[in-house]
């Protein structure tokens, strides 16, 4: 005896059904124009993360510059594989991350983890990473185009103290970070013991 087709389990499937992240390769160095593209085109969330980093040029001087966090990469939520063949063909992008021929989805979590770091990233992105023993110059204020070895950090604060050479003597400042810039092997030297040395603000 035959029974009626019950399409109700599938029409509930159906309404159920939500977009997941998945990885996407793009162009090389086209991160950001792929990831407009498919919000543009296919309209749905993407994800491509970029950090602002300090790097220091072959002058020595630092630059605070945009980088993919993954270069190559970003992230898309959308209907697989409904969704696929749009998403494909979008300018920028060149493939769905894939093992075996089936791409993983990427949980939820992964991509809020993601975002929270790379906010967090972001609020300390204004300083430089100066290391304790950096040789630097300053670019800025009454000790500019001066350079000294830097003796501590304070990316919170975004302070940094230096020490320096000035009039035939080595004193300690303080000084904001942003005025400071990475610089080339030392010239001059400074004789032992100078950690107690008066300190000087800017």
């Amino acid at each position: 005896m035959l029974h009626p087709v019950d399409h109700s389990m599938n029409t509930i499937v159906r309404s159920v059904a939500s977009p997941s992240w998945f990885c996407l390769r793009t162009q090389p160095k086209r991160e950001h124009v792929a990831a407009v593209n498919l919000r543009k085109r296919v309209q749905i969330e993407v994800f491509a993360p970029r950090l602002r980093i300090w790097r220091s040029t072959r002058h020595g001087i630092a630059s605070l510059i945009t980088e993919a966090l993954f270069p190559g990469y970003i992230f898309a939520r959308f209907l697989h594989p409904d969704q696929s063949r749009h998403v494909l063909s979008t300018t920028g992008i060149t493939g769905i991350v894939a093992f075996d021929g089936r791409p993983p989805a990427v949980a939820d979590p992964v991509i809020d983890f993601l975002r929270n770091e790379i906010e967090q990233a972001g609020r300390n992105a204004g300083e430089p990473l100066l290391e304790e023993g950096s040789w630097v110059r300053i670019a800025t204020g009454c000790f500019h185009d001066m350079e000294g070895r830097v003796l501590h950090f304070d990316p919170q604060a975004g302070r940094v103290r230096l020490l320096l050479m000035l009039l035939g003597r080595t004193v300690r400042v303080n000084l904001p970070a942003r005025g400071v810039t990475f610089a080339s092997a030392p010239h001059a030297h400074y004789p032992p013991g100078l950690l107690a040395r008066p300190e000087m603000s800017a």
